[in-house]
């Protein structure tokens, strides 16, 4: 079973063992999200019995609100990097309102390595251990950052376990590696952000698995993440940021799998805006450039989307594209496609019926069946995936060893996800050399992807 909760409706997709689609409905949003839960289960077809679901996969937007309303926890913010790097303090960059509001501890201490993964200074133990004495009671997570911790992680590993020592095990720690990007600032910004999303984001799923499962649920529950595949409910606790922009990648795979086909632009309309995005593959294309999430400057693993605001500039009302409207869908349409003119364009969506009227000279629009619910398809039929991104340094250890170590890593983490190791392959292997580095420096990530495990195999 797919569940995707969007911003005024959730929709649901049962599919068979043969992965066709047996029936998809979708509910009204009101209520709490377990309310909103209760009903589209009680109000499916035929009160669906979830006692016969293997799995359950759910594309939440959870995150998203918790940022748009404000619902972020304390966080205290640990940089490991002096005195390399002390010019620009933690969360600088952030809105000012909303740096005040989350980062309300902060220290840059020394440690941290370089680009080959030596120590450029000891770890300030003394400093990690005064920080965590004064974030507690102040702070609902912690965030440490180490200097070219995706290279060596273990100063951030070290400091935690200090920190863990101090405030006990119950506090969520992110560490930045875990988080990736290679830029320090950026992959601060995440690791930050993702720690102030942990407690509303564990609060909704726990809510979401309680519900479903004294309605009968007994098989696993997954989430959705940002490059259209799945990972376990611990695993997303972890790291909610990798859930921020489930939603239209879910539909991109959704319409893959409703169309048979591999490759496609994908337009998901909704009530207020049209996301466009290239399916390759199979997988909707990632982007390669930093991402701004609320003003917040991060080099997550994002889907590579253009955005249009639909519905409000006709003057025939909001279910009409303006002519205007249409011309900018076009154009992001082949924007996306570049040379390759014949890729189909597919619709998907609430509101997949303002699409019929956007072909115009570049081709038609094929709104595929069970549109509304293309994203609760894509989570169910979506593969579970652990990924890996790391610099290395080719000067002092070879290129095969680090390559294979880095594969061994994504598989175990798709493992942790949820995957089925015996059936698990590697998706995506992306080295990306570094020209600021003076070695033979390289950033390297690694996607391994798999099916749910079958518990009845476990």
């Amino acid at each position: 079973m797919g569940i995707h909760i969007g911003d005024s409706t959730l929709s649901a997709a049962l599919i068979d063992t043969s992965l066709r689609v047996a029936t998809s409905f979708s509910v009204p949003r009101s209520g709490t999200l377990a309310e909103s839960l209760d009903a589209l289960v009680t109000n499916g077809p035929s009160r669906i019995d979830l006692t016969d679901i293997a799995y359950v996969g759910i594309v939440v937007n959870v995150g998203r609100e918790a940022i748009e309303h404000q619902d972020l926890a304390k966080v205290g913010a640990l940089r490991i990097s002096a005195p390399a790097s002390i010019s620009v303090p933690p969360a600088a960059t952030w809105p000012a309102e909303l740096a005040a509001s989350v980062a309300v501890e902060s220290a840059v201490i020394g440690g941290g390595h370089d680009y080959t993964g030596g120590e450029l200074a000891d770890l300030d133990l003394a400093a990690v251990r005064s920080f965590a004495f004064r974030c507690r009671g102040a702070v609902d997570a912690i965030a440490v950052t180490g200097l070219c911790s995706t290279v060596n992680s273990d100063h951030e590993q070290r400091a935690a376990a200090i920190i863990r020592s101090v405030l006990g095990h119950r506090i969520p720690v992110t560490l930045a590696h875990e988080i990736g990007g290679v830029g320090l600032l950026q992959r601060e910004n995440g690791a930050i952000l993702n720690a102030a999303l942990v407690r509303s984001f564990t609060r909704a799923l726990r809510a979401c698995s309680d519900k479903l499962t004294r309605r009968g649920l007994t098989g696993e529950i997954l989430i959705a993440q940002n490059d259209g595949t799945l990972l376990s409910l611990a695993e997303a606790a972890r790291r909610p940021i990798f859930t921020l922009e489930s939603g239209t990648p879910h539909a991109m795979r959704g319409a893959a799998h409703l169309s048979n086909t591999t490759n496609a632009i994908v337009a998901h309309a909704e009530p207020t805006m049209i996301r466009f995005g290239a399916l390759v593959d199979g997988y909707p294309l990632e982007s390669t450039l930093p991402t701004d999430i609320v003003g917040i400057r991060t080099h997550c693993r994002m889907p590579d989307l253009i955005t249009i605001r639909a519905g409000r500039a006709s003057p025939l009302g909001p279910d009409v594209l303006s002519e205007s409207e249409q011309r900018w869908c076009v154009s992001a349409a082949e924007r996306l496609a570049g040379p390759h003119r014949d890729m189909p364009l597919l619709g998907v969506g609430d509101s997949a019926n303002l699409l019929e009227r956007i072909g115009g000279a570049a081709r038609e629009v094929a709104v595929v069946e069970h549109a509304a619910a293309a994203a609760a398809v894509g989570a169910a039929v979506a593969d579970v995936s652990g990924s890996i991104d790391r610099t290395c340094d080719y000067e002092n250890q070879s290129r095969e060893k680090l390559l294979a170590e880095s594969i061994e890593a994504a598989t175990l983490a798709a493992v942790r996800s949820g995957a089925d190791i015996r059936h698990i392959r590697i998706d995506s292997v992306r080295e990306t050399p570094l020209g600021y580095s003076p070695g033979r420096g390289a950033r390297i990530r690694v996607r391994a992807v798999g099916p749910v495990l079958d518990l009845q195999s476990r």
